[in-house]
């Protein structure tokens, strides 16, 4: 497990195979926090936790939470979809989205940028394990139901090997078309796809590994 505190400002932590059976065992990393799964569906609703409890935030269809709260933790659970964390420096707030393909074609990064209430260039963000282009590989059939418009072809190559996407490309500049500053932006280089330490739902299509979930949690300090 790997545990990083990011600018004195969030914690964040995250595991692959290893703990992932054990979400119980995860959390406690994290002592004293109310843990607050979130489901991560997909699609694009965001929710301010702080007046829900955590079985009505698991019941939702919630792919983003924020809190102010330093006594919650945001938790996910995803194989090569993005953990992405907000939060803005000197203040109490903390985001965290799951943005896979589905999410970013929905906007989620934007629509969160716009839900957080702050100026964009004060907002930060945090980028946990996700997949890489070089192992987002898709064959024709598998890609067909992404249902991706054209603002997404030049996130999309064509190589010898398959259809490659660029998912994080594509939030990042997302992000950045929406004020939010490079220098804030900040990317952990595990790459899901290719690291078999941790799950990967694309590896899973491609060679029939065992499916699986990788856990991840940000807490405010």
């Amino acid at each position: 497990m790997v545990i990083k505190t990011i600018d004195n400002v969030i914690k964040v932590g995250y595991s692959g195979k290893k703990m992932s059976a054990n979400f119980a065992r995860f959390t406690a990393e994290f002592p004293g926090k109310t843990v607050y799964d979130m489901p991560a569906v997909g699609k694009d609703a965001i929710i301010n936790i702080d007046t829900l409890t955590p079985d009505e935030v698991w019941q939702s269809e919630a792919d983003a939470l924020i809190t102010s709260k330093s006594d919650n933790l945001l938790t996910l659970r995803a194989a090569d979809c993005i953990p992405l964390v907000f939060y803005v420096p000197g203040e109490k707030f903390l985001a965290l989205a799951h943005v896979g393909t589905s999410g970013a074609a929905l906007h989620l990064p934007s629509k969160l940028v716009k839900a957080a209430g702050y100026p964009p260039e004060r907002i930060h963000c945090y980028v946990g394990p996700h997949i890489s282009q070089k192992s987002y590989r898709f064959v024709d059939k598998d890609l067909s139901d992404k249902k991706l418009d054209m603002s997404w072809n030049i996130y999309i190559t064509h190589e010898p090997d398959g259809i490659h996407i660029n998912l994080l490309g594509y939030v990042i500049d997302e992000l950045k078309a929406n004020g939010v500053k490079d220098e804030n932006i900040k990317i952990d280089e595990v790459d899901t796809g290719s690291d078999p330490k941790y799950f990967s739902h694309r590896r899973h299509k491609l060679t029939g590994e065992p499916n699986g979930r990788n856990c991840f949690a940000a807490q405010l300090l």
